[in-house]
C-alpha cells in the first residue's frame, strides 16, 4: 500500500479538510486589505495562484470536494471530473501555470481510486500512467507543458514528471527508492521535492541535465526535509526541515545553502509553502500546538503574520483567522491560503493593505462597468423622450394629424385629426413654439436600483403642415446603487435636434440626434477585512445617439388611426480612463468605449378622447443588433481583468401610452408612460411630462 505523502494525499485530505476554506491574499508592501472569494459550496480551499495573479485554484465542497478555478471575470467555476460534471466525483486543483490557462491536480471517477489530471481550459485529461496506479499532479511549469507529481509504484511513492512531448509519466532518472515531487520551476528546468537518503526523506532539486541534488537540512541536522516550492528559475527553494528547534521553514539559495526562517512568536514549528519569482518573498504558516498562523517572510522584514501586516495598515481583521498562506504571485504581492471569517469558511484575497475574499473582490469590482452601461441607458432614455416629443407634440401641433371637420383653420394639437375629414387648411408660414419636457425613470439593473431624472427644452419650428423641426438642450442625472450601498452617478448636458414628416395620412418619417457631455462619479464599496471600505473615482466623456423611425398611418375605423413602424437606434459612449483614490483596494479603470445598435418593430394606435385630447398606445419588440457588452479593463490588487456589466437582453418588449391635451389655443400638455420588459440599463418605467407653448 502506498504511503500517504506528507503534504498532499487526496483521500486523507477529504477527511481532514471538511472545514477548510479558500483564501487568496495579495500582499502589497505599502498597504493591506481583506476580501472574500465566492464559493460554489460550503467550504473551499485555495492551493495556488497563477504567477500573473489572475487565477486561483483549489477545491470546494460541492456535494463532493470539487476542483475549481477562480478569476475576476468568471468568478468561482467548478471543473469537471473524470466521472463527469463538477460535483459528480471528488477532485482538487493543486497548481496552475503562469497565466491560469492550465490547471493540474487529481480526480476520482476513473479506473483508479484517484488519478493525476490536467485541465486545459475546462477540458480534463487523465495523465497516462504506465503503472496503472493511483497518482496525483502537484506542480506545473509556467507554459503548462511540464507537470510533476506522485504515483504509486508497487506500494512505494514515486515522483514523476510528465511532458506534453512524451504524453506519459516517467520517473526522475537517478532518483531511487521513495521520492516525492511537489514543484517545478516556471521555466520547467528543475523539480523540487524529496528523495530517500539512507532511509530518510531529504529535500531535493532535480533536473534532467544535472540529475539529483539533495539540499540537506537546517544546520545539517540529522533528520528529514522537503522542498515544497521553487522560484521561477529554480535557484531558490522553500519547504521545511527538521532542526534542533523542531520543524522549521527554510530558504535554500543556490551556491549558499539552506537557512532556517524561524517561527512566529510563540510558535513551535513553521512550514514554507510558496515563494515569489525572485525567491525574495516566502509564504507559509507557523504552528503552535494545534493552531496555525499564516505568515509572509522577506529578508528585510523577517517572518510576519498576515494579520499583523494588515493591522499595521489599519485593516480591521475582527472575525478573521488566517491559518495558512499556500501560494503567492510572481511579484510577491498576492497570496492565497486557508482561513475563516466569522466562523465560516471563506477564501480571501490580501495585499498588505487589503484582505478580501474572492467573491467579495468580484462583487466590489462589478460597479466599475456601471458608468458605461448607465450612460448607454441614459442615451436610450433621450431617444424615448425625444421620440415622445416628436410624435406627441411636434407632429401633432404643427402637422396634419387629426384634423377638425369643416373649414376652420388648424388650431389645437388634439383637434388635428385626419380621420375626421379630408379637409386641409390653407398653407401657412413658419410657425414657432417653445417646448419643455421632463421625465423620471425607475428600474433595476444588476440587481440594484437604477433611477434617472431627465429634462429637455427647446424651440419648435413648423416649416409646413407636413414638416416640423425642433432643437434644444437636454440634461440628465442618473443614479445607480451598487454593492454595499455604493453608487454611480452620471450627469449629462447636451443638445438635440428632431424632425418629423407627417402628411395627412400614409408615410410618416421621424429622426433625431442627441449629443451630450458625460460626468461620472463613483463611490465603490467593499469589505476590507471586517469593515466596509470605499474607493472613489471621477471621469468624463461624451455620448451621442442617432435614431430614425418610419411608419405608415391609416384609419382603422372612424375614430382610430393605426401606424405600424420600424425604428433604428445607434448610441455610442466614450468615458476616459481613471484611477480611484482612497480605500485599501483602489482600482485603475480603463477607457470605456461602447456602442449599442438596436432595432424595433412596433405599432401605434391613436384615438380622440373628446375635442381637445388625443390618446396613443404603442407596443414594440426590440432587438439588439450589436454592441452593449459594457466591457472595461480594470486593475486592482495587481490583477488585471475585463469587467462586464450585467448586460442587456438581446430581445425585449416595450409598451407606451400617451395623452396630448390642448389647454387653449396656445398651450398643449402631454404625458407619456413607457415600460420595458427586459434586463437593461434603460429604466423599467419612465414617466415623461411635456408642454408646448405656441408663439405665433
Amino acid at each position: 500500500m502506498t504511503k500517504l505523502t506528507p503534504r498532499l494525499r487526496p483521500l486523507a485530505r477529504f477527511l481532514l479538510t471538511t472545514t477548510a476554506l479558500v483564501a487568496v491574499a495579495p500582499v502589497l508592501a505599502q498597504a493591506a486589505s481583506l476580501d472574500d472569494l465566492e464559493t460554489l459550496g460550503t467550504n473551499s480551499v485555495a492551493y495556488a495562484i497563477s504567477s500573473d495573479g489572475s487565477t486561483v485554484v483549489g477545491s470546494t465542497d460541492f456535494g463532493q470536494f470539487t476542483a475549481y478555478f477562480w478569476n475576476e471575470a468568471d468568478g468561482m467555476t467548478g471543473l469537471s471530473s473524470l466521472g463527469g460534471a463538477p460535483g459528480t466525483c471528488g477532485s482538487a486543483a493543486n497548481a496552475v501555470n503562469a497565466d491560469g490557462s492550465v490547471i493540474v491536480g487529481y480526480s476520482t471517477g476513473g479506473a483508479q481510486t484517484y488519478a493525476a489530471v490536467r485541465w486545459d481550459g475546462l477540458a480534463i485529461t487523465e495523465l497516462t500512467n504506465g503503472y496503472a496506479s493511483v497518482s496525483e499532479a502537484t506542480g506545473v511549469s509556467g507554459d503548462g507543458d511540464i507537470i510533476v507529481g506522485n504515483r504509486d509504484n508497487g506500494g512505494t511513492n514515486e515522483a514523476f514528471i510528465w511532458t506534453g512531448g512524451s504524453g506519459v509519466m516517467s520517473d526522475l532518472s537517478g532518483v531511487a527508492g521513495e521520492s516525492y515531487a511537489y514543484a517545478v520551476s516556471s521555466d520547467g528546468v528543475y523539480v523540487g521535492g524529496a528523495s530517500d537518503v539512507g532511509g530518510t526523506q531529504v529535500a531535493m532539486r532535480w533536473s534532467s541535465g544535472d540529475g539529483l541534488e539533495t539540499l540537506g537540512t537546517i544546520d545539517g541536522f540529522a533528520g528529514y526535509s522537503y522542498t515544497y516550492a521553487l522560484n521561477a528559475d529554480g535557484s531558490v527553494a522553500t519547504g521545511y526541515s527538521q532542526s534542533a528547534g523542531g520543524n522549521q521553514a527554510f530558504r535554500w539559495v543556490e551556491g549558499v545553502g539552506m537557512t532556517g526562517l524561524g517561527t512566529l512568536v510563540g510558535g513551535d514549528a513553521s512550514y514554507g509553502q510558496a515563494l515569489s519569482a525572485d525567491g525574495n518573498v516566502i509564504v507559509g504558516f507557523s504552528a503552535s500546538g494545534g493552531s496555525k498562523t499564516a505568515f509572509r517572510w522577506t529578508e528585510f522584514t523577517g517572518m510576519e503574520s498576515l494579520v499583523d501586516i494588515l493591522e499595521a495598515s489599519d485593516v480591521d481583521t475582527t472575525g478573521w483567522t488566517l491559518d495558512q498562506a499556500r501560494g503567492v504571485s510572481a511579484d510577491g504581492l498576492l497570496i492565497v491560503g486557508i482561513g475563516t471569517f466569522g466562523g465560516t469558511n471563506h477564501a480571501f484575497l490580501m495585499t498588505s493593505d487589503a484582505l478580501i475574499t474572492p467573491e467579495e473582490f468580484a462583487a466590489s469590482l462589478a460597479p466599475t462597468a456601471a458608468p458605461g452601461a448607465q450612460s448607454q441607458g441614459m442615451l436610450g432614455n433621450f431617444v424615448t423622450q425625444l421620440f415622445s416629443t416628436t410624435r406627441n407634440i411636434i407632429s401633432s401641433y404643427f402637422g396634419q394629424g387629426f384634423q377638425q371637420t369643416g373649414s376652420l383653420p388648424l388650431r389645437y394639437a388634439a383637434n388635428d385629426t385626419g380621420v375626421m375629414s379630408d379637409a386641409s387648411p390653407a398653407p401657412r408660414g413658419l410657425r414657432t413654439a417653445v417646448y419643455a419636457t421632463g421625465s423620471f425613470g425607475i428600474g433595476k439593473f444588476d440587481d440594484y436600483s437604477n433611477s434617472t431624472l431627465n429634462g429637455t427644452t427647446g424651440v419648435l419650428l413648423g416649416i409646413s403642415d407636413e414638416l416640423a423641426f425642433g432643437f434644444g438642450v437636454l440634461g440628465n442625472r442618473a443614479d445607480q446603487d451598487t454593492h454595499l450601498d455604493g453608487d454611480v452617478r452620471t450627469n449629462a448636458l447636451g443638445g438635440s435636434v428632431s424632425l418629423a414628416y407627417e402628411p395627412a395620412s400614409g408615410l410618416r418619417l421621424y429622426g433625431l440626434a442627441a449629443l451630450a457631455r458625460l460626468d461620472v462619479k463613483t463611490d465603490r464599496h467593499y469589505l476590507n477585512g471586517a469593515a466596509v471600505d470605499a474607493s472613489r473615482g471621477e471621469t468624463d466623456g461624451y455620448g451621442y445617439a442617432l435614431a430614425a423611425r418610419a411608419g405608415y398611418e391609416f384609419p382603422l375605423n372612424a375614430s382610430v388611426n393605426l401606424m405600424p413602424y420600424a425604428e433604428l437606434e445607434w448610441d455610442r459612449t466614450v468615458l476616459d480612463a481613471y484611477t480611484e483614490t482612497g480605500g485599501g483596494i483602489p482600482a485603475t479603470v480603463g477607457e470605456q468605449n461602447d456602442h449599442r445598435f438596436v432595432s424595433r418593430l412596433g405599432a401605434e394606435a391613436s384615438t380622440k378622447l373628446g375635442d381637445d385630447t388625443v390618446a396613443r398606445l404603442r407596443g414594440a419588440w426590440g432587438h439588439r443588433l450589436s454592441g452593449g457588452d459594457g466591457a472595461v479593463q480594470v486593475t486592482a490588487l495587481g490583477i488585471g481583468q475585463s469587467i462586464r456589466s450585467g448586460g442587456s437582453d438581446d430581445d425585449w418588449a416595450e409598451a407606451g401610452v400617451s395623452l396630448t391635451h390642448d389647454v387653449n389655443r396656445d398651450l398643449t400638455l402631454s404625458a407619456n408612460l413607457d415600460t420595458r420588459l427586459a434586463n437593461s440599463s434603460s429604466r423599467d418605467a419612465t414617466l415623461t411630462l411635456g408642454l408646448v407653448y405656441r408663439l405665433n
